[in-house]
């Protein structure tokens, strides 16, 4: 390969702290020639594709249809989890997790290092964001280290509102995110042939609050200010809502088309998925033992969706749901 071509993009990839760092194709690509540097999509793929950190760790495309997460703007909602990396704790410091919190409008990021998944741990690390900003409400699973006695005081006394998912539906940021940056810290163990991250666990976030969004019209979540806020949330919300007028048709012998049906009726017997967590969790055992009972269906933004009950149908479980699977 091209000596100059690959000290070029070595120099962009592997800047731990640099915009496209450790970056998908797409991303790496935008970064280099909104610089002036003409590299085509092609040779960009083709020269990731000649780098061990990242052919042996690009994850597999998975697509699934989520609720969008609307946000009023800047540090109106919060998603946070947890990333484990316990396995790599000696090399660490003895850190096992990292708290991974997203602003789910700019999409800026913070990252804190735990030593446990305690209450106390996870207090501290928040009390430490929230010196630089706080959020309106704060979205996470139900993990019992969110819901800790000390950490909802925490929350509570500086006014933020906690509120746990219920189900996968709705798209969640931190797991996204967290993923991005499991990504970019398993290619630079291969890269540097070291398991230790601690040391440039802020480097990952400054690439990361630093890479343009395409969510964002190409900007970058550390340049989303309250100067740009409105137009960035018109052009995220507004433009994707806006209807085309239809046009009028002349030809009238055409069959109508037909209204999408739900998969399933009302008193279907269904199993549930046991996919809880589609990024990186996995079960053996695809669907529930338990049946339960359809009784209500509705749509939103397109997808079906079901309440359901235990099958004798006087216990409703919180949902509402989107994959289940017949009983037969």
């Amino acid at each position: 390969m091209n000596e100059e071509l690959d000290s070029l993009l070595s120099k962009y990839y592997y800047d731990v702290g640099g915009p496209a760092s450790y970056a998908s194709a797409e991303k790496l690509y935008h970064i280099v020639n909104a610089e002036g540097k003409k590299v085509g999509r092609y040779k960009i793929r083709r020269w990731l594709n000649s780098q061990d950190n990242y052919s042996l760790q690009k994850t597999p495309r998975r697509s699934f249809k989520r609720i969008r997460v609307y946000t009023t703007g800047m540090n109106n909602l919060w998603d946070a989890d947890l990333m484990d990396l316990k396995q790599f704790s000696k090399e660490n410091e003895n850190f096992k997790y990292v708290l991974v919190v997203v602003d789910c409008f700019s999409r800026y990021l913070w990252l804190q290092p735990l030593k446990n998944k305690t209450g106390d741990e996870v207090t501290s690390a928040f009390k430490k964001i929230f010196t630089e900003v706080k959020p309106e409400k704060i979205r996470t699973d139900k993990g019992q280290e969110f819901l800790a006695k000390k950490t909802q005081s925490l929350f509570k006394s500086n006014g933020v509102r906690h509120f746990s998912a219920q189900n996968e539906l709705h798209a969640n940021y931190a797991e996204r995110v967290l993923q991005t940056i499991k990504n970019k810290i398993f290619r630079f163990f291969t890269k540097n042939r070291t398991h230790r991250y601690i040391n440039n666990l802020q480097n990952f976030a400054k690439s990361y609050n630093g890479t343009p969004h395409r969510s964002l019209q190409n900007i970058a979540p550390k340049d989303v200010n309250s100067v740009n806020e409105s137009d960035i949330w018109g052009k995220m919300y507004l433009s994707k809502t806006e209807k085309k007028p239809k046009e009028i048709k002349v030809q009238t012998n055409k069959k109508k088309r037909r209204k999408k049906q739900f998969k399933y009726k009302i008193g279907s017997l269904v199993r549930l998925s046991n996919i809880a967590h589609i990024f990186d969790r996995s079960y053996s055992q695809r669907w529930t033992e338990e049946i339960f009972k359809v009784v209500q269906r509705f749509r939103q933004q397109n997808i079906d969706l079901y309440r359901l009950s235990n099958i004798k149908g006087d216990e409703f479980i919180r949902g509402p749901f989107m994959i289940v699977s017949s009983k037969e």
